[in-house]
């Protein structure tokens, strides 16, 4: 299941929709992923990953993020990448080809995030927590929501 919302700015109209997850097709959107991470499409850190810990795991979710620098607003795959918690056993996505957010969070261990950088200015990117005031990037006045949707 995915989920978004739309948010605009009351100052100067700017509109961004969140979308986060994924939906049905998130086990070949895993699998593809996983491919090109091991490939370096995604870049060294996930290359390096997968050859150290063939066993390793991502969490390949969409989530929304935000530059720390200047206040870009983007959705992006998450890419935390996690190791088998080997004290765990009966993990539900062993023998699949892809590992899903639940199994990560009770089987796994969070081995690194993935490092997004803005598109824009090259500054680092945040998760954004939905909890805080979402800023326009241009005035800076927090977003106000205009409705939640839901796929698949």
């Amino acid at each position: 299941m995915g989920s978004g919302s739309v948010f605009k700015c009351p100052k100067c109209q700017f509109k961004f929709e969140t979308h986060d997850g994924i939906g049905m097709m998130f086990p070949t959107f895993y699998h593809n992923t996983v491919v090109d991470a091991k490939k370096g499409k995604l870049g060294n850190e996930l290359k390096t990953f997968f050859a150290e810990h063939p066993e390793g795991a991502i969490n390949a979710e969409n989530r929304t993020y935000c530059c720390e620098k200047c206040g870009f607003l983007s959705n992006e795959t998450d890419l935390t990448m996690y190791l088998p918690d080997e004290s765990k056993r009966g993990n539900p996505s062993e023998g699949y080809d892809y590992v899903m957010e639940a199994d990560l969070e009770d089987f796994y261990i969070e081995y690194a995030k993935y490092p997004h950088k803005c598109r824009k200015c090259g500054g680092s990117m945040r998760l954004v927590d939905y909890g805080d005031d979402i800023l326009c990037p241009k005035c800076h006045v927090p977003l106000e929501s205009e409705g939640l949707f839901l796929w698949d």
